[in-house]
């Protein structure tokens, strides 16, 4: 990205989509069993390349994101 922001947080832009208007993510979460849960969480978008994405909030350092292929 040659418009990076410094400390800004990234992710691939095929994990965005967009539903009813809204720009969402699906977001992967464990519990302390070890399963596993997607729920749909919507964001807001910044700066963007043909391949990542800025994300101004809606997502938290750490989460795991789904990247449609």
């Amino acid at each position: 990205m040659s418009d990076r922001r410094e400390n800004a947080l990234h992710i691939p832009a095929a994990a965005v989509r967009s539903e009813n208007g809204a720009n969402v993510v699906s977001v992967v979460s464990t519990d302390k069993d070890g399963n596993q849960t997607v729920a749909t969480q919507p964001v807001e978008l910044g700066l963007r390349t043909s391949d990542q994405v800025e994300i101004l909030s809606g997502l938290s350092d750490g989460q795991q994101v789904l990247v449609k292929e």
